[in-house]
């Protein structure tokens, strides 16, 4: 498929959208296609996901093989989808993407409210807090779900920012063989904590 602007297609009520699509060559280039889009689900995949507690969420994104940064700067409506996004999910991400912030956001993930980063050979942690350069990290994140990042040494590299985590209830970690340091402080609002392999 190639993609042009929603307005080319001459759809300017369209305001939902699903992509499902093996490769990143799959999703529109420009952000533009998205602009008056308020709901998305958009899967990068080579399965077919199946999972009904998505339906809850208004903005999905499901990344598999993000292999090379390039493939973000390349394409405005992917950094836009993952500005947006409330439900992301991250696997098998390549050696090029060793943290999650500011990496792929470096506005923090202002809107996103569940993470899943799963079988990421190279992630190292989730927020790098050296690089970051906003005083907000993952404000709304409410589930944050880490398995099988066999790299990972710790959640977040230096000191919590004010905020960060502050609304997280669930929080899971599975088969993170080096991690040495959890979240770096414990959320009030935590209601559902699992461990194991860890």
């Amino acid at each position: 498929i190639k993609w042009g602007t929603i307005d080319e297609y001459r759809l300017p009520c369209l305001n939902a959208i699903n992509i499902n699509v093996r490769k990143m060559e799959g999703l529109p280039i420009d952000a533009k296609s998205l602009e008056n889009i308020d709901k998305f689900q958009v899967y990068v995949t080579v399965v077919d996901i199946n999972d009904d507690t998505l339906r809850s969420f208004d903005r999905v994104l499901y990344l598999e093989y993000l292999n090379h940064m390039s493939e973000l700067s390349e394409k405005s409506c992917l950094k836009t989808l993952l500005k947006r996004a409330d439900y992301l999910h991250i696997r098998e991400a390549g050696k090029d993407v060793e943290q999650i912030v500011p990496l792929l956001d470096k506005d923090g993930f202002k809107e996103l409210s569940s993470l899943d980063v799963t079988y990421c050979d190279y992630v190292k942690c989730i927020v790098n807090r050296q690089a970051i350069s906003t005083l907000t990290v993952f404000p709304c994140l409410r589930s944050l779900h880490l398995s099988h990042l066999w790299k990972s040494k710790m959640i977040c590299d230096g000191e919590a920012l004010p905020g960060m985590f502050s609304n997280l209830k669930s929080f899971v970690l599975d088969d993170l063989a080096k991690l040495s340091y959890g979240l770096p402080l414990v959320p009030r609002n935590l209601v559902d904590i699992s461990v194991s392999s860890c």
